[in-house]
């Protein structure tokens, strides 16, 4: 307003006046800092360097208030970012913090064992169910043959079946993990004796099967052909 009331007596607009040119120099520098586009005009005019001023004076506002915008939008996205992909993976792990229960089996009790520490180290290594299984299913059928195969029940009636195969069924309830040691087509209970046979099913390569809660489409882990009952 100071800047604007010494201008305004200059009733010339040019250079001569009340108040000479370093003076308005010196009111301008320190009303509007480095602006340079107010300095530039200090000089003009009394009607261009009023429009100019308020100019240069709207161009700095917008430009403050862009940055605030931009840096307020860049916070709330990267908070959602962060909070979401932590809610995917709790989510997609629903027993990341469960116990781990045997809760029914026809394997021996090395084998049940060492089921449990498969799960446990699943649920530290893996992110998603998934992995879960595809993880299990490999430690299983390295140590035990490959007829063993892992997936997840949800608590139901085992939806996978196929002729001489051994698997490992995996099932929250409770905020505990259940686990299912068993065979289909062989009453031996001594896995690590007895080598199973292949069966040959004709159906499609892949199947599908309960999942947290939802119907999943899945590829087959091995070279193996599953069927649904």
């Amino acid at each position: 307003m100071a800047y604007v009331w010494l201008v305004s007596r200059n009733s010339r607009g040019t250079r001569s006046g009340e108040v000479d040119w370093l003076y308005r120099t010196l009111i301008g520098l320190a009303l509007f800092g480095s602006n340079w586009f107010a300095l530039l005009w200090v000089g003009a005019p009394r009607a261009d360097l009023l429009f100019w001023s308020f100019l240069c004076l709207f161009l700095v506002c917008v430009a403050w208030l862009s940055l605030a915008w931009l840096y307020s939008a860049l916070m709330v996205l990267s908070y959602s970012a962060f909070t979401a992909k932590k809610a995917r993976k709790e989510a997609k792990v629903p027993f990341a913090r469960s116990d781990v229960v045997i809760v029914k089996s026809e394997m021996s009790l090395e084998m049940q064992n060492h089921a449990i520490e498969l799960m446990l180290e699943s649920m530290k290594e893996c992110t998603c169910s998934a992995d879960v299984t595809k993880f299990i299913t490999g430690k299983m059928r390295e140590k035990y043959g490959s007829e063993w195969i892992c997936f997840i029940s949800n608590g139901k009636p085992n939806p996978i079946v196929l002729d001489n195969q051994y698997f490992l069924s995996v099932y929250l309830k409770m905020d505990v993990v259940y686990i299912e040691l068993m065979a289909y087509g062989n009453p031996s209970t001594n896995l690590m004796k007895k080598k199973m046979t292949d069966s040959v099913v004709p159906n499609s390569s892949s199947t599908t099967h309960p999942l947290s809660g939802s119907i999943e489409k899945t590829a087959v882990l091995s070279n193996r052909v599953l069927r649904k009952q």
